[in-house]
């Protein structure tokens, strides 16, 4: 069943056409992962879907409802949550406090004093670092917290931007192993990521852009299984 669905998308900055005519499914339950090189459009689905930058035209349809044109505050509130490239902690606040700031309301930020149990479970960091600030955390940390915070308010849909950019391979590994269990809970995941591999890998279906066109979708192992795409596009080999 789709939760999502996009139709017909064009998203232009100034004068610029950055995605033409993009047509994108995610079912719920999956991991939907968009890839291609870079500048290619990737980012700017996502910030689409979220409100942050709104669609010259086309449709969006998230669990049966339009949302294109609405703000992202009322985007969020619907169920729908971008965890966005590069973490973007508030470096002085503590960790508690970045948590927090991903609950929210339809009135806006929902001031609460105690984080979710299944959360503490989920994320083992947490409990010893609610104190520090997300300036201090390493890379791994810092992604784990941002995930943390993107899942707070049991988001339907999950958007993810790049989540393992500039991390360690352990941290990747991590990473990747904790998507799959949310996926096993349910949780359904529409990423960009710079580890191709692994992510069509873990992924139910995928789409390739380049310069902002669709040029090709199936699910992740058909993909890799294509070796003029994997060499074209997505730059290793198949072996």
């Amino acid at each position: 069943m789709a939760m999502l669905e996009v139709s017909q998308l064009n998203v232009q900055y100034g004068e610029v056409r950055v995605l033409e005519n993009l047509n994108l499914t995610v079912d719920k339950g999956n991991i939907v992962a968009i890839t291609g090189t870079n500048g290619s459009g990737k980012t700017s689905v996502l910030n689409a879907i979220a409100g942050i930058n709104p669609p010259s035209s086309g449709s969006i349809i998230f669990s049966n409802e339009k949302i294109h044109g609405l703000p992202t505050h009322q985007i969020v509130g619907k169920g729908l949550v971008l965890v966005p490239e590069g973490r973007q902690l508030f470096p002085t606040l503590t960790v508690q406090e970045n948590l927090m700031a991903g609950l929210h309301s339809k009135g806006g930020l929902l001031l609460k004093n105690k984080l979710p149990q299944d959360l503490l479970k989920r994320f083992p960091i947490i409990k010893n670092r609610l104190n520090t600030s997300g300036a201090s955390l390493s890379g791994g940390q810092a992604q784990l917290i941002a995930l943390a915070r993107g899942l707070i308010s049991k988001p339907k849909l999950l958007l993810l931007d790049e989540p393992t950019l500039g991390l360690a391979p352990i941290a990747v590994k991590e990473f990747f192993d904790l998507i799959l269990k949310l996926r096993e809970e349910g949780q359904t995941i529409l990423m960009v990521e710079q580890n191709l591999k692994q992510t069509l890998e873990i992924a139910d279906y995928g789409y390739v852009l380049e310069s902002g066109k669709l040029v090709m979708q199936g699910s992740g192992n058909a993909l890799l299984k294509n070796s003029g795409l994997v060499e074209n596009y997505l730059g290793f080999k198949n072996t």
